[in-house]
C-alpha cells in the first residue's frame, strides 16, 4: 500500500515538474519575440535646441518694439557771452520732463575798431622819420607799429567809426595818404540747444525762461541733428 501512494506521489512531481518547464519556455519565447521586435523599430529622431522654435515674446517686449520713434522739436536760444549764465539755465530746463538742454560753444569773429595808419615802410628809421615829420606838424598820438617786416606810424585806434573818419580828414588834409584797417578779435561766445518731446510745447519753456528773467532772448526753431 505504502509503495503504490509513493509512486502516485512520485508521478505528480514529475507532472507538475513538466508543465513548469513548458509553461517557462513559452513565456521566454514570448519575451525574445517581443525584444527582437523591438531592436528592429528604428529610434525617435533628436532634435536640436536650437532647431526648436522660439518662444513667443512676453506682452511687454512686443509692446516696447512696436513703440514708434517719436519726433523732437529743437529750438535754439543765444547769445550768451558767458558761460556761467548759461550752465545755470541749461540745469533748470534739464529738470522739466520731456526737455534736453545743453550748452554749446560757437567760436565768432567781430570788427572791434579801426587803426588809422601812414605806410609801409621797409625800415624802421623810414618811419621814424615819418613820425618826427608829422609831429612837427603838430599831429599827436602817434606810434610805430610793425607787421612782419614792414612798419607803419600808427595814427590811432578808434572803436567808433566817426572818430575814425575824423582822425582820416584831419591826416589827409595835410597830404598824406592815410590807411584804414580794420582790427577783428576772436573769442567763444555760448548758446543753449533744446530739444522738445512732443509732449512738451515751447510756449511752457518760454514761461519758465520768464520766471528765470531771460525772457528777451527767444528760442528760435531749429533743424534738429537726428544723426546724433
Amino acid at each position: 500500500m505504502m509503495r503504490r501512494i509513493v509512486l502516485v506521489l512520485l508521478l505528480a512531481n514529475l507532472l507538475l515538474l513538466a508543465w513548469y518547464l513548458l509553461a517557462g519556455g513559452r513565456v521566454a519565447q514570448q519575451q525574445g519575440a517581443a525584444d527582437v521586435a523591438g531592436r528592429g523599430q528604428a529610434a525617435p529622431p533628436l532634435t536640436l535646441l536650437s532647431e526648436l522654435p522660439a518662444p513667443p515674446q512676453a506682452p511687454e517686449a512686443q509692446q516696447q518694439l512696436s513703440v514708434p520713434d517719436e519726433r523732437q522739436s529743437c529750438y535754439i536760444l543765444k547769445p550768451f557771452y558767458e558761460r556761467v549764465t548759461a550752465d545755470p539755465l541749461a540745469e533748470m530746463l534739464n529738470h522739466l520732463h520731456g526737455v534736453q538742454a545743453e550748452v554749446v560753444e560757437v567760436p565768432y569773429e567781430w570788427r572791434s575798431g579801426y587803426r588809422v595808419q601812414i605806410g609801409p615802410y621797409r625800415g624802421y628809421s623810414a618811419a621814424r622819420d615819418k613820425l618826427r615829420e608829422l609831429r612837427q606838424r603838430k599831429v599827436t598820438d602817434l606810434d610805430i607799429i610793425r607787421a612782419g617786416d614792414r612798419y607803419f606810424v600808427s595814427l590811432g585806434f578808434f572803436a567808433k567809426q566817426g572818430t575814425m573818419v575824423e582822425r582820416r580828414q584831419q591826416i589827409t588834409s595835410l597830404g598824406y595818404e592815410v590807411q584804414v584797417q580794420e582790427v577783428f578779435r576772436r573769442g567763444t561766445r555760448y548758446q543753449l540747444l533744446l530739444q522738445l518731446l512732443p509732449t512738451v510745447s515751447i510756449d511752457e519753456v518760454k514761461g519758465h525762461l520768464t520766471t528765470a528773467g531771460v525772457a528777451a532772448q527767444q528760442p528760435a526753431p531749429v533743424a534738429c541733428d537726428v544723426s546724433g
